[in-house]
């Protein structure tokens, strides 16, 4: 890595170029001591408009072209199928990597991963940012602080309309043989991570997984493209710790639809306090017998539509990225976490099939 102005610049190339790669870059720009300097996808006239935007000096559909580049570390933000691929290739290469959630089509997939990377002796990071947000901060803070007690459940919900309304068209996200599950690993995921934040390791779920939209217009070929993935789902929790919790998450969610990721709730309940919270902007905090308590961080301008609110959350998450690939210390969530979420989510799918609680797997 090259210096500037004493301080080492970490260089950062990326897997893909579409909305979630743009509010990555967004955030990177912010971050000091970090560069985007090239970027590697299939389609060259995309590929040359984001490198424009954001001011990148290498283009390229060769990933070994763009790893064998003066880079220190990826964004791999493409489908599901291509990351398994990308991070071994990275990993190979000696690149630390940022990779997208969910971070493989299966378990298996994920596993190769993990042991890849760590074999490497790279840094990683996977795309789970509410963790970094300041509310989910100071929960964290005060459950491992006491101030909830002995914790008793923990609640959530993600809704969003993306299967609503007439602009709907198909894309590789409703596509079974490109991404490694529907809502549940799109949104779901992110409530699983932060359940475990809070609560510590799941040990047993029970799902019920339905597709409720069954075919979407497909423009490439005129006519429509069937869809097999979850849409709306619901899981039952069972911590190690004696937790329980639910989780319900949807594509078909009218409810805050008009918000930037449309419905979010958070509810954790203890003996000596409960909170409620969309994770973000406000919680409110309540104790028997007293006043609730109101916590409002300030986000700072441009939250209020989608790219802007995940370009300011991914810029905490990234300044704490370079900071472990210049220190060689891990930060989380890395991609072992990710894979702790892998297991989570399979073993949702499984639960659905069987009708049964089933058992998370913890090993590799």
């Amino acid at each position: 890595m090259a210096s500037n102005s004493g301080q080492q610049t970490v260089r950062f190339g990326f897997f893909g170029y579409g909305f979630i790669a743009g509010a990555h870059a967004q955030a990177l720009a912010d971050v000091p001591g970090a560069e985007v300097t090239a970027v590697c996808g299939p389609r060259p006239a995309p590929a040359q408009e984001f490198a424009e935007r954001f001011g990148v000096e290498l283009v390229t559909q060769d990933p070994q072209e763009m790893l064998a580049s003066d880079i220190d570390a990826v964004v791999i933000c493409t489908p599901d199928d291509a990351h398994h691929e990308q991070v071994l290739a990275a990993a190979a290469a000696g690149k630390h990597l940022f990779c997208e959630k969910p971070v493989a089509m299966d378990l298996a997939q994920a596993s190769e991963m993990v042991a890849a990377c760590e074999q490497a002796n790279v840094r990683t990071m996977t795309g789970f940012l509410l963790p970094y947000a300041p509310i989910a901060q100071e929960l964290v803070r005060r459950v491992r602080g006491g101030e909830f007690g002995e914790l008793i459940s923990i609640h959530t919900q993600r809704y969003n309309p993306r299967l609503l309304g007439a602009a709907l068209t198909a894309q590789w996200r409703y596509d079974a043989a490109r991404s490694s599950a529907g809502v549940l690993s799109d949104l779901g995921s992110h409530m699983l991570n932060f359940s475990v934040l809070i609560g510590g390791p799941i040990t047993h779920i029970a799902a019920s997984l339905r597709t409720v939209v069954k075919e979407v217009p497909d423009p490439a070929t005129g006519g429509t493209m069937p869809l097999s993935l979850d849409d709306d789902v619901v899981l039952a929790l069972r911590f190690a710790s004696g937790v329980h919790g639910t989780i319900a998450t949807s594509r078909v969610g009218h409810v805050d639809s008009d918000r930037p990721l449309g419905r979010s709730m958070i509810q954790i309940n203890g003996t000596k306090s409960s909170v409620v919270t969309d994770g973000l902007e406000h919680a409110e905090v309540y104790r028997y017998g007293q006043p609730s308590e109101t916590i409002e961080p300030d986000l700072g301008p441009g939250v209020d539509e989608h790219a802007g609110l995940l370009a300011a959350m991914a810029r905490r998450v990234f300044t704490e990225f370079v900071a472990a690939i210049r220190s060689g210390r891990d930060c989380h969530p890395t991609i072992r976490d990710g894979w702790r979420v892998q297991a989570l989510v399979e073993t949702a799918g499984l639960a659905a099939k069987s009708g049964r609680w089933e058992e998370v797997p913890t090993t590799l």
